[in-house]
């Protein structure tokens, strides 16, 4: 299933509620930035979330910006639906 996160611009972070069920060591973060940035680990880049990941993410400026992604799991009763191991975290970098 996929999953949004929660972005904090002023913090650098975001924060993403996965299924119950997800592998957290295994996930594959969709993340949305405009057009000509770059972002570190690459969109689609497998991840460990079980500990926060730092992306840096860098404007066509050459300006950064860095966040840090945290994941939790959702309780099993909020678990609805059945959960894989992909999730996407859509954000855009402000300059």
């Amino acid at each position: 299933g996929n999953s949004e996160g929660v972005i904090d611009q002023a913090a650098g972070t975001v924060t993403v509620t996965v299924p119950a069920d997800t592998n957290l060591s295994i996930v594959t973060p969709v993340i949305s930035i405009p057009e000509g940035a770059k972002v570190s680990p690459a969109s689609g880049e497998r991840v460990d979330l079980t500990n926060p990941v730092t992306y840096t993410v860098t404007g066509i400026s050459g300006d950064t910006k860095t966040y840090t992604v945290t994941a939790t799991k959702a309780s099993d009763k909020m678990q609805g639906y059945g959960g894989q191991d992909h999730c996407q975290i859509p954000y855009h970098c402000r300059e």
